[in-house]
């Protein structure tokens, strides 16, 4: 990960090179529900956009189950920070929430974005760090698509379970793909 911070909805900065020493989970996603604002009807066409809050909330839900095999967990979007606040208060998670609405995290990883009403947001997917001793670290890419055929990524056996009852949560018909990209 790149060596700078992140505000957070904890009231720090977390820096990211320090995060990603240790067995970590960063998944990215567009926008949160607010309350009182309406969804567009095209925002469900856009194939990921829609399911942020359930997304979320699973985070949420399988948290302890992530921190029991040794991760922490991390949700990053460019939405506003304030909004970011207001959602982690509201749905009490216990997991922090990062902002990147300058787009400088999903810049330097070459994220794939899309643009919405004039507005850019970056695309749903995972990033997961793990690290084994005397080992190489890896980086694996969870991607997650919603449309038919989703494909949900794992970084380990360790997480499988986690990451399939996720999947399940989600209602994503298709088994787990693994892809490892080794840290060069």
């Amino acid at each position: 990960m790149p060596s700078f911070s992140l505000p957070s909805t904890a009231a720090h900065d977390v820096s990211l090179a320090d995060a990603s020493r240790t067995n970590a989970v960063f998944f990215f996603y567009p926008e949160t529900g607010k309350p009182s604002a309406l969804i567009p009807d095209s925002w469900n066409d856009i194939p990921g956009a829609r399911g942020c809050t359930p997304q979320l909330c699973a985070f949420r839900d399988h948290y302890q189950e992530f921190k029991k095999q040794g991760f922490e967990v991390f949700g990053v979007s460019t939405q506003n920070l304030d909004e970011q606040i207001e959602f982690a208060k509201r749905n009490k998670l216990p997991y922090e929430l990062l902002n990147d609405s300058d787009f400088r995290l999903t810049r330097a990883l070459r994220l794939p974005t899309f643009e919405f009403e004039s507005k850019t947001f970056v695309k749903r997917l995972a990033l997961c760090r793990r690290t084994w001793k005397n080992r190489k670290s890896v980086l694996s890419h969870l991607s997650t698509r919603q449309k038919r055929g989703a494909r949900l990524g794992v970084s380990s056996r360790q997480i499988r379970p986690i990451i399939i009852r996720l999947n399940d949560a989600f209602q994503f018909p298709s088994k787990p793909a693994v892809k490892f990209v080794h840290e060069g």
